[in-house]
């Protein structure tokens, strides 16, 4: 009883590669890792990760809102200082991709 079946293991995964790159040895990156982390995680996270790129040091998510909001989806850009964030809304995940996609 309750006793793990070795059968039913998976095996381990190959690492995901990382998507963003912050040297947290500088004080506004360490900021932005702190507040990203901080808000996609806990018992009441504010965002969801859909998707994720860094391009030329800026950050830009595509963020599903958590918890009761009017808006489901958005496309993030995060401050490479940690001073904050700015955000398009978007009805729908594909609309958010797309906009992240455009970026170039």
């Amino acid at each position: 009883m309750n006793q793990p079946n070795a059968n039913r293991l998976r095996p381990l995964a190959a690492p995901l590669a990382p998507l963003a790159k912050l040297d947290l040895q500088e004080a506004g990156q360490r900021s932005l890792h702190d507040v990203i982390r901080r808000l996609h995680t806990g018992r009441w996270p504010l965002f969801r990760c859909v998707a994720m790129r860094q391009l030329d040091g800026v950050i830009y998510e595509v963020a599903q809102w958590c918890g009761k909001h009017e808006v489901g989806y958005s496309l993030v850009r995060w401050l490479p200082d940690g001073s904050g964030m700015t955000w398009q809304d978007t009805k729908t995940a594909k609309e958010a991709r797309k906009l992240l996609a455009d970026l170039r």
